[in-house]
């Protein structure tokens, strides 16, 4: 699948990427942690049905990191998950819909 197409399909994390994670998004926020924590730990109930959806179709077409690093960048994105979370990127996008499914299981209460 082309990358557009991708981002086309994951509203919620394309506007996290290129929303939060602006240029300048370090003078917002103390760490890349912390904007992850609020997008998706702390993320109003009616979004985490989107940010799932958004994750699976991330792991679905996304499979090298140069395909991760792409979609960041089609972004306009200032994270790197190198740089910023000291992962590669496919490692990184693992562990974001890692983190996803489990909000969705504590939102319906299924043990992890």
């Amino acid at each position: 699948m082309d990358i557009k197409a991708v981002k086309a399909r994951t509203p919620l994390i394309s506007s996290i990427l290129s929303g939060a994670f602006h240029q300048d998004w370090q003078d917002d926020w103390d760490s890349a942690e912390d904007v992850w924590r609020a997008a998706i730990d702390q993320a109003p109930l009616q979004q985490v049905s989107q940010l799932d959806a958004d994750s699976a179709v991330l792991v679905e077409h996304l499979r090298t990191d140069a395909d991760v690093l792409q979609f960041i960048s089609v972004n306009y994105s200032g994270f790197s998950p190198k740089l910023d979370v000291n992962q590669e990127p496919s490692e990184w996008l693992q562990a974001l819909r890692a983190r996803v499914q489990a909000r969705m299981d504590r939102i319906e209460g299924r043990p992890r």
